[in-house]
């Protein structure tokens, strides 16, 4: 991580440059030759998602002749959020599931923006990470550009040790594939699953990878010796933020040698677990500790 994110096009990234660029173009994708539609000035209902999400960034960033209200911006947000977690899918494998979870990306995206520019970064990059972990929500270089560079931040944020217990966060009892003789190395699984998972008390992993360049947040990999032999353990650090926005370092223990009878299942650490809507149900079958 760097305190100053440059994007692979070289441009250095900052909150104002954000901010400028969004008073033009205010939307998450860049809308070439296209008349923007300007939000009603009268608060639209939750339903009007497309409305509702025009108004929001028309508060944030004093879009479409609207003045900034950031306040006002947060409660659109949590009035959007409040809808949606009442219109909660309880099937993950249709369209109207996939729609659902587009307009929950775009609801906390959002709403990090606000807590970003109200000062809250630890908050922001929370909400960031519930947004991206959708993996339903389609963002333009220079919002991805902005998210990573808030996220660079962290760095300068107070942190502290997440003193996890239980399976995953030990070398004698780690996460990952089940222990066997005729294993190979597929550290794969580890970039797969880590990033995936959320904890079961709020909790976000600051790393979200796509398949492209440059991923969200950061893992940092190394190995340790371990009762599995004759095999290592992988140990995986990243950030962590609980559901009252502290920031945490946590260290997560992966057996990455996956068994030659089994290569689908894999125990996942106490306390964490993986979205329904995960993609990764379909490479993995996981097995929860506890």
């Amino acid at each position: 991580m760097l305190n100053e994110y440059e994007s692979i096009f070289g441009q250095i990234m900052s909150e104002e440059k954000f901010a400028k660029f969004q008073q033009s173009n205010p939307w998450f994708t860049i809308a070439f030759g296209q008349d923007l539609p300007v939000p009603p000035k009268e608060i639209p209902p939750c339903e009007e998602m497309t409305s509702a999400f025009r108004r929001i960034f028309a508060l944030i960033f004093g879009s479409f002749g609207f003045e900034k209200d950031l306040n006002a911006a947060e409660a659109m947000c949590h009035a959007v959020l409040e809808h949606l977690d009442g219109i909660k899918p309880t099937h993950w494998d249709t369209d109207e599931a996939d729609e659902w979870l587009n307009k929950y990306g775009g609801a906390e995206i959002l709403l990090g923006t606000v807590c970003v520019y109200a000062g809250r970064t630890v908050e922001g990059v929370y909400h960031f990470m519930n947004g991206l972990g959708t993996y339903a929500i389609g963002l333009n270089s220079v919002y991805s550009d902005f998210i990573r560079m808030i996220i660079n931040k962290l760095e300068d944020v107070h942190c502290g040790e997440a003193n996890y217990s239980g399976r995953g966060f030990s070398a004698d009892f780690p996460m990952g594939f089940k222990p066997a003789a005729a294993a190979s190395l597929f550290a794969q699984a580890a970039l797969d699953v880590i990033p995936g998972m959320s904890g079961k008390n709020g909790e976000v992993i600051v790393a979200k990878r796509f398949d492209i360049p440059h991923p969200f947040g950061s893992l940092k990999r190394f190995s340790v010796d371990s009762a599995l032999q004759p095999h290592i353990v992988d140990v995986y650090e990243s950030y962590v933020i609980d559901k009252d926005f502290n920031l945490k370092k946590a260290k997560f223990y992966f057996n990455g040698y996956m068994p030659h009878g089994d290569g689908r299942a894999i125990i996942l650490p106490e306390g964490f677990t993986v979205a329904p809507h995960s993609v990764f149900h379909k490479w993995y079958d996981f097995e929860e500790a506890g």
